[in-house]
């Protein structure tokens, strides 16, 4: 082959290849052929989840407090008188103004109805349920500091009890304890044993077929023990013997001239205490009875 004719044919392999080289250009510019799976990108890596806050518990409101709280832990549970009472409220964290007067009056809640129930009141009482208050009383207690107490009473002498008790805290008398009487499974002497303040008790007079004044929701006994009832020798409660003498004022005794008959005189009640053949010094009555 002459060398014209090598040139020719070198030439010509020179075109191919460079014909070649242009379209795999052409296709790594325009993509795959109709057919062709590309193989999947690599997928980001995710991003980081958002920090979930935490649950938030819903506001307190008083109706939520008022029904758990209904609240809340007694003094002491039923069936223990003499457990030691709940934590005492510092006087400095209760404003001036709600110190010196009682909270309203309320109907008995329906935990408070179930609770009385069979207990401190039962069908063919004197009053219903629905005559009853519950009231929630601001007290001084022995040990410098004011309280929240519970006494049930009836409807019609609730704002009396209220005004009572609003001058025996402006007095800063000191009260033990303070909540119904179911609290101690009805037992008007339990009660007494664990110098409790109560009222409503739906039972009769000791000895007779008659209803106790406390069974209309009239009647309040206040610091028994410092203030027992005294008849023929019978002392009640017991550990009220070391009050008999009545000269030597303690903290919590009632006397003549004195806060707490005083502010029932104010409203009309009467006091055990000016009865003659029997003393019940804790005992004051819209009767006198």
């Amino acid at each position: 082959m002459s060398r014209r004719a090598w040139v020719a044919v070198l030439a010509g392999m020179i075109a191919a290849v460079a014909l070649t080289a242009a379209g795999v250009l052409a296709v790594t510019a325009t993509g795959p052929a109709p057919g062709h799976q590309e193989a999947p990108a690599a997928a980001p890596p995710p991003a980081p989840a958002a920090a979930l806050e935490p649950a938030q518990e819903p506001a307190p409101t008083l109706e939520r407090d008022r029904a758990a709280g209904e609240s809340g832990p007694p003094n002491a549970p039923a069936g223990e008188p003499n457990a030691p009472a709940g934590e005492p409220t510092p006087a400095a964290a209760i404003p001036t103004e709600d110190r010196m007067e009682s909270t309203a009056a309320t109907p008995l809640p329906p935990n408070v109805r179930a609770a009385m129930t069979g207990v401190s009141w039962h069908p063919g009482c004197p009053v219903g349920l629905d005559d009853l208050a519950l009231l929630e009383l601001n007290h001084w207690g022995f040990d410098g500091h004011v309280h929240a107490g519970r006494m049930v009473v009836a409807v019609r002498v609730a704002d009396t009890v209220r005004a009572v008790f609003a001058d025996l805290l402006a007095a800063r008398f000191p009260i033990a304890r303070m909540e119904p009487v179911e609290a101690f499974a009805g037992d008007d002497d339990r009660s007494m044993e664990a110098n409790n303040t109560s009222a409503f008790n739906c039972r009769r007079l000791e000895g007779t077929d008659r209803w106790s004044e406390h069974a209309f929701g009239t009647a309040i006994d206040l610091n028994p023990l410092q203030n027992p009832y005294v008849r023929d020798g019978r002392i009640s409660p017991v550990a009220g013997a070391d009050y008999l003498d009545r000269d030597h004022l303690r903290a919590g005794m009632i006397t003549r001239p004195g806060p707490v008959v005083d502010a029932f005189d104010a409203v009309g009640w009467g006091w055990g205490g000016d009865w003659s053949s029997i003393k019940d010094y804790h005992h004051f009555s819209e009767t006198g009875r």
